[in-house]
């Protein structure tokens, strides 16, 4: 049986045989907004099948030698499993995954036709979609994040899921099961390492690290540089909203300037760059006299500059979600203060798929801002997020770990098709 024939792959079986890879290497413009689009595309320009990255840290260790490193070993093998595992046929799909005893039991008709009412609210589908929809049943402990977080239904112990939810059962155990594997791993390593020629392996494998231009050593960094780049990518709605009202307008109101001149601060945004950001874009309507009379004293003391020279503090998703914006006022939680069709549009031009659209919709109307949020957050990395968003200052440096994840990956993948084609 050939195991290596479809673009993903579980690692269940070691080869057989030798195999040759073939690697195009390509340019990668790291727009992160459009990266998984790119990857699919270049995916299917270059016939790439398959890559595997053997990582190690700083004590010349696998993967499996430190938890930390271990994790995110997996979250960038799921991450392009996912990527892979999206544009596959439909029927290679299910060869797939018959092959690989990823077997669950299809709703029979009238099974269907019973939870009709159930299965639609759940799956946030139309009524007239429902018919050509296929639904699966299988057991709750499969897809333990979807019932916590009620993103499925579930009636005497099991959970019912559209064919497109299928995915997070596949990657449910693939975690656990790279995870047995890393752990095998880690054990036999000591007496793996007393052979020569293991040693000179391993000595010679590509170093990485989760690491990010927009986050150091002592956290989360932005600067004049990269906020452009990081409001399209790392900014939460709500952020992300007032600075486009700021580029708009050149101006905010006070509430406006406190939430977004905080959440900068707590940013690792300098107090220089500061200064500088706001300067440039006030004196864009008025000039610098005016400016430095009426708005320079509060930028000055969100940093502790001026006055009682307190230290702000992030504010809390449950702080901001507490205020009461007025007609022409921009501050607050989007997911709370907005119109519901007014978010629902928004989402849509960031690119969220009706699914998760729909989940967004249910959450704001149940009053769930946090889940909300923390699913905007998910569909807009294309990641499953275990833990709630509790302030954007949060959601900002989860993010630029997820693309710090992304980019070490990407650099050894390059790395090694130039040292292959040199």
């Amino acid at each position: 049986m050939d195991f290596y024939k479809f673009n993903v792959n579980t690692y269940k079986y070691p080869p057989l045989e030798g195999y040759s890879i073939t690697l195009k290497i390509w340019t990668f413009h790291r727009i992160q907004k459009k990266w998984n689009k790119y990857i699919e595309n270049k995916i299917i320009e270059n016939k790439l099948r398959t890559y595997i990255i053997l990582l190690k840290n700083e004590e010349n260790s696998v993967t499996a030698k430190t938890t930390t490193l271990g994790t995110f070993f997996m979250c960038c093998e799921l991450y392009w499993f996912i990527t892979l595992y999206q544009r596959m046929d439909k029927e290679v799909l299910n060869e797939f995954l018959t092959q690989n005893d990823f077997c669950y039991s299809k709703l029979s008709l009238e099974e269907k036709e019973m939870l009709k009412n159930k299965l639609i609210t759940s799956s946030n589908i139309k009524s007239s979609d429902f018919c050509d929809m296929i639904y699966y049943k299988v057991n709750f402990t499969e897809v333990i994040k979807l019932v916590e977080t009620r993103k499925v239904f579930l009636y005497k112990g099991f959970a019912y899921l559209p064919e497109s939810d299928i995915i997070y059962c596949v990657q449910n155990r693939l975690w656990r099961q790279f995870n047995r594997q890393l752990e095998w791993t880690g054990k036999i390593l000591p007496t793996a390492l007393k052979e020569q020629r293991i040693q000179n392996l391993l000595s010679n494998l590509p170093l990485v690290k989760p690491t990010t231009k927009f986050i150091d050593e002592n956290g989360p960094k932005l600067t004049l540089d990269n906020i452009n780049e990081a409001v399209e990518v790392h900014f939460p709605l709500c952020i992300k909203s007032i600075h486009e009202i700021l580029r708009k307008n050149h101006h905010l109101k006070y509430d406006c300037k406190m939430q977004y001149g905080i959440f900068l601060k707590c940013s690792g945004f300098e107090y220089e760059d500061a200064m500088v950001f706001w300067r440039d874009e006030f004196t864009q309507k008025m000039d610098t006299e005016q400016y430095d009379k009426k708005y320079l004293y509060l930028f000055k003391h969100q940093y502790g500059k001026v006055g009682s020279r307190l230290d702000y503090k992030p504010y809390s998703c449950q702080q901001i979600q507490s205020w009461s914006p007025g007609p022409l006022q921009h501050h607050g939680c989007p997911f709370k203060h907005w119109d519901i069709d007014k978010v629902l549009k928004r989402c849509e031009n960031d690119g969220l798929n009706n699914e998760n659209v729909g989940f967004i919709r249910n959450y704001m109307r149940e009053g769930k801002y946090a889940e909300a949020c923390t699913t905007y957050f998910s569909a807009s990395h294309r990641i499953f997020k275990e833990n709630l968003i509790e302030s954007p200052n949060q959601y900002f440096e989860e993010s630029c770990k997820t693309e710090g994840a992304i980019d070490a990956v990407l650099d050894v993948m390059f790395e090694r098709c130039d040292n292959d084609l040199s």
